[in-house]
């Protein structure tokens, strides 16, 4: 029997970076560049959620080589109380987002059957 294809598998452009240390002359990672060089243009303020006093989620817009994405990243704060972004993250481009959306809400069914959300 063969498995479902995940339509969630798109190659993230962020995959290859490699993981960052945080010492003093760290190099910044591709999604710092962009950031920090408002190649996002005139986007909304990023959405955040606090997941602990180091680290946050941010949903935001982003580009990269031209093309737009929704991008969900886990950010931690540096020791300048700073927050970069780190590779715990997906981006999914416009085409795949109905495809993420519905997988997103299944799995907010299969919580709620469990009880899980209130």
């Amino acid at each position: 029997m063969s498995q479902p294809s995940n339509p969630l598998n798109a190659k993230s452009p962020w995959t290859s970076l490699g993981k960052r240390k945080r010492s003093q002359g760290r190099k910044k990672s591709t999604m710092e560049k962009i950031s920090k060089s408002g190649a996002q243009g005139n986007h909304p303020e990023p959405i955040i959620i606090l997941k602990n006093s180091t680290e946050r989620l941010q949903f935001s817009l982003a580009e990269y080589e031209g093309h737009r994405y929704a991008d969900l990243r886990v950010h931690y704060r540096t020791d300048s109380d700073e927050f970069v972004p780190t590779r715990k993250g997906i981006t999914v481009s416009p085409a795949r987002w109905p495809a993420f959306r519905e997988a997103v809400e299944a799995l907010e069914r299969q919580m709620e059957e469990e009880g899980l959300l209130s």
